[in-house]
Protein backbone atom coordinates (compact mmCIF):
# COMPACT_ATOMS: atom_id res chain seq x y z
CA UNK A 1 0.00 0.00 0.00
CA UNK A 2 1.59 3.86 -1.20
CA UNK A 3 2.54 5.92 1.26
CA UNK A 4 0.31 9.28 0.94
CA UNK A 5 3.15 12.01 0.35
CA UNK A 6 3.47 14.73 2.83
CA UNK A 7 2.88 18.24 1.85
CA UNK A 8 4.83 21.02 3.53
CA UNK A 9 2.77 24.23 3.30
CA UNK A 10 4.35 27.42 5.13
CA UNK A 11 2.36 29.19 8.35
CA UNK A 12 -0.01 32.09 7.36
CA UNK A 13 -0.15 35.16 9.38
CA UNK A 14 -3.01 36.86 10.81
CA UNK A 15 -3.24 40.33 11.45
CA UNK A 16 -3.34 39.56 15.32
CA UNK A 17 -0.31 38.02 14.68
CA UNK A 18 1.63 41.06 12.85
CA UNK A 19 0.74 43.04 15.69
CA UNK A 20 2.12 40.79 18.05
CA UNK A 21 5.43 40.04 16.23
CA UNK A 22 5.63 44.05 15.35
CA UNK A 23 5.33 44.82 19.54
CA UNK A 24 7.77 42.22 20.20
CA UNK A 25 10.34 43.67 17.91
CA UNK A 26 9.58 47.25 19.03
CA UNK A 27 10.52 46.45 22.93
CA UNK A 28 13.85 44.53 21.41
CA UNK A 29 14.45 48.20 19.27
CA UNK A 30 13.60 50.04 22.33
CA UNK A 31 15.91 48.46 24.30
CA UNK A 32 18.84 48.86 21.78
CA UNK A 33 18.04 52.11 21.65
CA UNK A 34 17.44 53.97 25.55
CA UNK A 35 19.09 51.03 27.52
CA UNK A 36 22.21 50.40 25.74
CA UNK A 37 23.23 53.35 23.22
CA UNK A 38 21.63 56.42 25.09
CA UNK A 39 21.58 54.72 28.52
CA UNK A 40 24.79 52.72 29.24
CA UNK A 41 26.76 53.68 26.18
CA UNK A 42 25.59 57.25 26.30
CA UNK A 43 26.30 57.24 22.63
CA UNK A 44 24.90 60.74 22.12
CA UNK A 45 27.94 62.51 23.48
CA UNK A 46 30.71 60.58 21.43
CA UNK A 47 31.88 60.97 17.38
CA UNK A 48 32.01 57.41 15.59
CA UNK A 49 35.49 57.46 15.57
CA UNK A 50 35.35 57.81 19.44
CA UNK A 51 33.58 55.06 20.14
CA UNK A 52 35.83 52.93 17.64
CA UNK A 53 38.89 53.80 19.67
CA UNK A 54 36.99 53.09 23.10
CA UNK A 55 36.06 49.53 21.56
CA UNK A 56 39.80 48.79 20.36
CA UNK A 57 40.75 49.23 24.21
CA UNK A 58 37.69 47.91 26.33
CA UNK A 59 36.13 44.68 25.09
CA UNK A 60 33.65 44.86 27.59
CA UNK A 61 32.63 47.65 26.13
CA UNK A 62 32.87 46.32 22.43
CA UNK A 63 30.49 43.67 23.51
CA UNK A 64 27.77 46.07 25.43
CA UNK A 65 28.16 48.14 21.37
CA UNK A 66 27.77 45.33 19.68
CA UNK A 67 24.62 44.22 21.57
CA UNK A 68 22.90 47.16 21.17
CA UNK A 69 23.59 47.37 17.38
CA UNK A 70 22.36 44.10 17.32
CA UNK A 71 18.70 44.95 19.25
CA UNK A 72 18.47 47.62 17.08
CA UNK A 73 18.95 45.55 13.96
CA UNK A 74 16.39 43.15 14.93
CA UNK A 75 14.17 45.69 16.63
CA UNK A 76 14.06 47.33 13.08
CA UNK A 77 12.31 44.27 11.20
CA UNK A 78 8.93 45.48 12.72
CA UNK A 79 9.75 48.73 10.95
CA UNK A 80 7.75 47.52 7.37
CA UNK A 81 5.18 45.91 9.72
CA UNK A 82 4.38 49.30 11.44
CA UNK A 83 4.05 50.87 7.79
CA UNK A 84 1.60 48.61 6.89
CA UNK A 85 -0.56 48.52 9.87
CA UNK A 86 -0.77 52.64 9.34
CA UNK A 87 -2.15 52.02 6.16
CA UNK A 88 -4.50 48.98 7.01
CA UNK A 89 -5.63 51.06 10.11
CA UNK A 90 -6.00 53.97 7.59
CA UNK A 91 -8.30 52.06 5.68
CA UNK A 92 -10.66 49.95 7.98
CA UNK A 93 -11.23 52.51 11.10
CA UNK A 94 -14.12 54.01 11.16
CA UNK A 95 -13.63 57.16 11.47
CA UNK A 96 -9.87 58.88 9.88
CA UNK A 97 -10.13 61.51 11.86
CA UNK A 98 -10.83 60.28 14.75
CA UNK A 99 -7.59 58.01 13.97
CA UNK A 100 -5.32 60.73 13.06
CA UNK A 101 -6.37 62.73 16.53
CA UNK A 102 -5.31 59.69 18.58
CA UNK A 103 -2.39 59.14 16.94
CA UNK A 104 -1.78 62.73 17.42
CA UNK A 105 -2.38 62.87 21.05
CA UNK A 106 -0.23 60.19 21.59
CA UNK A 107 2.56 62.19 19.58
CA UNK A 108 2.90 65.02 21.68
CA UNK A 109 2.09 63.78 25.11
CA UNK A 110 5.24 61.40 24.53
CA UNK A 111 7.50 63.78 22.65
CA UNK A 112 9.40 65.34 25.91
CA UNK A 113 9.95 61.58 26.84
CA UNK A 114 11.44 60.89 23.92
CA UNK A 115 13.38 64.42 23.57
CA UNK A 116 14.76 63.40 26.82
CA UNK A 117 15.86 59.94 25.94
CA UNK A 118 17.58 60.90 22.67
CA UNK A 119 18.72 64.44 23.94
CA UNK A 120 19.14 65.00 27.84
CA UNK A 121 16.74 67.36 27.72
CA UNK A 122 12.34 67.29 27.76
CA UNK A 123 12.56 69.45 25.04
CA UNK A 124 14.62 69.58 21.93
CA UNK A 125 14.35 69.92 18.14
CA UNK A 126 17.12 67.59 16.96
CA UNK A 127 14.85 64.70 16.33
CA UNK A 128 10.75 64.13 16.82
CA UNK A 129 9.24 60.85 18.00
CA UNK A 130 8.12 58.14 15.21
CA UNK A 131 4.34 59.20 16.08
CA UNK A 132 4.98 62.41 14.23
CA UNK A 133 6.16 60.35 11.20
CA UNK A 134 3.13 58.21 11.61
CA UNK A 135 0.83 61.16 11.75
CA UNK A 136 2.79 62.98 8.41
CA UNK A 137 1.88 59.45 7.00
CA UNK A 138 -1.57 59.58 7.57
CA UNK A 139 -2.09 63.19 6.76
CA UNK A 140 -0.05 62.05 3.26
CA UNK A 141 -3.13 59.27 2.92
CA UNK A 142 -5.49 61.24 3.50
CA UNK A 143 -4.71 63.53 0.89
CA UNK A 144 -4.59 60.51 -1.62
CA UNK A 145 -7.74 59.44 -0.96
CA UNK A 146 -9.20 62.40 -1.39
CA UNK A 147 -7.39 62.52 -4.73
CA UNK A 148 -8.47 59.10 -5.50
CA UNK A 149 -12.15 60.23 -5.00
CA UNK A 150 -12.51 63.79 -6.47
CA UNK A 151 -9.50 63.93 -9.14
CA UNK A 152 -10.13 62.42 -12.66
CA UNK A 153 -6.98 63.03 -14.35
CA UNK A 154 -3.59 62.70 -13.62
CA UNK A 155 -4.68 61.18 -10.33
CA UNK A 156 -0.89 59.15 -9.86
CA UNK A 157 1.30 62.72 -10.17
CA UNK A 158 -0.75 64.16 -7.46
CA UNK A 159 -0.47 61.47 -5.12
CA UNK A 160 3.12 61.07 -6.38
CA UNK A 161 3.69 64.68 -5.39
CA UNK A 162 1.47 64.40 -2.45
CA UNK A 163 3.94 61.72 -1.01
CA UNK A 164 6.84 63.76 -1.94
CA UNK A 165 5.51 66.84 -0.13
CA UNK A 166 5.31 64.27 2.88
CA UNK A 167 8.78 63.32 2.91
CA UNK A 168 9.75 66.87 2.61
CA UNK A 169 7.94 68.41 5.86
CA UNK A 170 9.74 64.82 7.63
CA UNK A 171 12.84 66.07 6.77
CA UNK A 172 12.65 69.20 8.02
CA UNK A 173 10.70 68.47 11.12
CA UNK A 174 13.41 65.52 11.58
CA UNK A 175 10.78 63.21 12.60
CA UNK A 176 12.15 59.94 12.99
CA UNK A 177 12.45 57.58 9.98
CA UNK A 178 10.31 59.71 8.33
CA UNK A 179 11.60 59.05 4.77
CA UNK A 180 11.72 55.58 4.75
CA UNK A 181 8.57 55.36 6.34
CA UNK A 182 6.23 57.32 4.66
CA UNK A 183 7.74 55.72 0.99
CA UNK A 184 6.78 52.36 2.43
CA UNK A 185 2.97 53.29 3.25
CA UNK A 186 2.76 55.27 -0.06
CA UNK A 187 3.58 51.89 -1.61
CA UNK A 188 1.54 50.04 0.59
CA UNK A 189 -1.48 52.33 -0.25
CA UNK A 190 -1.02 52.83 -4.31
CA UNK A 191 -0.44 49.16 -4.57
CA UNK A 192 -2.58 47.58 -2.19
CA UNK A 193 -4.36 45.45 -4.96
CA UNK A 194 -0.80 44.35 -6.26
CA UNK A 195 0.52 42.12 -3.46
CA UNK A 196 4.34 40.77 -5.06
CA UNK A 197 4.68 44.26 -6.55
CA UNK A 198 4.12 46.15 -3.61
CA UNK A 199 6.29 44.05 -1.51
CA UNK A 200 9.02 43.69 -3.97
CA UNK A 201 8.82 47.12 -4.08
CA UNK A 202 8.78 47.76 -0.38
CA UNK A 203 11.77 45.21 0.05
CA UNK A 204 13.90 47.15 -2.32
CA UNK A 205 13.07 50.72 0.12
CA UNK A 206 13.80 48.51 3.14
CA UNK A 207 17.04 47.67 2.09
CA UNK A 208 17.64 51.22 0.79
CA UNK A 209 16.29 52.36 4.16
CA UNK A 210 19.81 52.51 6.12
CA UNK A 211 21.31 54.49 3.61
CA UNK A 212 18.11 57.20 4.13
CA UNK A 213 19.34 57.26 7.70
CA UNK A 214 16.56 54.90 9.51
CA UNK A 215 15.74 51.14 9.12
CA UNK A 216 17.23 47.77 9.07
CA UNK A 217 18.19 45.44 6.21
CA UNK A 218 16.70 42.59 8.21
CA UNK A 219 13.44 44.37 7.87
CA UNK A 220 13.04 41.81 4.71
CA UNK A 221 12.06 39.25 6.95
CA UNK A 222 8.57 40.67 7.87
CA UNK A 223 7.92 40.67 4.13
CA UNK A 224 6.82 37.38 4.63
CA UNK A 225 3.93 38.05 6.95
CA UNK A 226 2.92 40.93 4.86
CA UNK A 227 2.94 39.19 1.91
CA UNK A 228 1.61 36.28 3.34
CA UNK A 229 -1.43 38.54 4.68
CA UNK A 230 -2.25 39.98 1.81
CA UNK A 231 -2.44 36.79 0.00
CA UNK A 232 -5.54 35.69 3.11
CA UNK A 233 -7.09 38.38 2.36
CA UNK A 234 -7.03 38.50 -1.67
CA UNK A 235 -6.45 41.98 -1.86
CA UNK A 236 -3.87 44.03 0.22
CA UNK A 237 -6.07 43.98 3.29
Amino acid sequence: MARGKRTFTLPTVSAAGLKRFAFANMLIWLAGLFIFEKGILHGNEYSLKELQEMMGSDAALARTIILAIALQMIGGIAFPVYAYLTVMGFEKTKSVTDYLGKIAMTAILTEAFWDYAMEGSFFSLETQNPLFTVLLALICLMIMKYIDEKVKDGRIFYKLGTMLISILWAMLLRTYGGTTFILLVSVFYLLKDKNGLKCFLGMMITIAGPFLGHGSFLGVVSFYGIYSFGLIARLAF
